[in-house]
């Protein structure tokens, strides 16, 4: 992937949806805006809020570009989620278990007859007692996709995105199993020794690269708060949001009401609670989409009238 294509898609990805992940954080967790539990005040958390959305969106987009190019090669992406149902052993009548197993990433290469298994972590910096729960929890999830898929070779790798932290390098590489003749086999890998199964080690040094370039860039665009009480974005989910969660937004209970102020501009009747309002009725009655559009249209001029 070029570095342009690289900035744009993640460009849209930072600026997509952000007012609409913020509402509803507002209505689904208030308590961690309006909490005597924390020294700080709305706007700081309002801000942290949406920092850390901003981060995880960034994060995943990372993840997203690593499927992406792991599926160019010709795998597969299945689903990452596996459920099985296992016969208890000495049961009684045959009883089952049902178990499960997550992962990151899931391909399957048909050619091959192989399955790719992908736990993904961020970097290698646990203690020893958390390295061997993680590898005994990836080595049982292994054992889970390996019954789900019993006709496939199951190769397992416990990918740490960031090659610098290397905490438990010895322990993983100690106790991998790579043996073709075994049932599964699986090991560590850091950064783009992951890519190297696909004799493809380049094109990860080449993200890395992307990412690296995009952090010394500094950009600020992706860290404009949107205004909730005038941003369009957040006037549509507004518009859109389920009656429980409407609900809950203009509920009377002291938290929500300390919410709404702290957003919204109550004084104003221009605001979005007040155009919400309003725009919701006019759903209400509307039979389609251009019956809506038609009313709202209405409504904006008599407003300026």
């Amino acid at each position: 992937m070029e570095y342009e294509k690289f900035e744009n898609e993640l460009k849209m990805v930072l600026l997509s949806n952000n007012a609409k992940k913020l509402i509803y954080k507002l209505i689904d967790s208030p308590y961690r805006f309006s909490s005597n539990l924390h020294p700080f005040d709305f706007k700081v958390k309002f801000e942290q809020a949406f920092l850390r959305s901003q981060e995880n969106k960034y994060y995943k987009f990372i993840t997203q570009c690593a499927a992406n190019m792991i599926a160019s090669y010709g795998n597969k992406i299945i689903e990452s989620k596996i459920v099985i149902n296992r016969t208890i052993p000495n049961s009684e009548n045959e009883e089952y278990e049902i178990l499960k197993a997550n992962f990151t990433h899931v391909f399957v290469d048909d050619v091959n007859m192989k399955i790719i298994a992908i736990t993904q972590k961020k970097r290698d910096i646990y203690s020893s007692n958390e390295a061997l729960k993680n590898w005994e929890k990836f080595k049982e999830s292994l054992s889970i996709i390996s019954e789900a898929y019993s006709n496939y070779k199951i190769d397992g790798y416990l990918w740490f995105i960031d090659p610098e932290f290397r905490k438990n390098e010895s322990f993983y590489h100690q106790n991998s199993v790579i043996q073709e003749s075994d049932k599964y086999h699986y090991c560590a890998r850091y950064g783009s020794e992951l890519f190297s199964i696909f004799n493809s080690r380049e094109d990860w040094n080449e993200m890395e690269l992307h990412i690296e370039k995009f952090k010394r860039q500094q950009h600020k665009y992706f860290l404009n708060i949107p205004d909730l009480n005038t941003d369009p974005e957040a006037l549509e989910a507004l518009v859109e949001l389920s009656e429980s969660n409407w609900e809950k937004l203009n509920s009377p209970l002291p938290t929500y009401m300390f919410i709404r102020r702290s957003i919204f501009d109550e004084s104003d009747p221009n605001s979005n609670l007040f155009k919400a309002i309003k725009y919701r009725q006019i759903k209400l009655v509307s039979n389609d989409e251009d019956e809506l559009k038609l009313g709202i249209m209405r409504y904006e001029n008599e407003t300026k009238e």
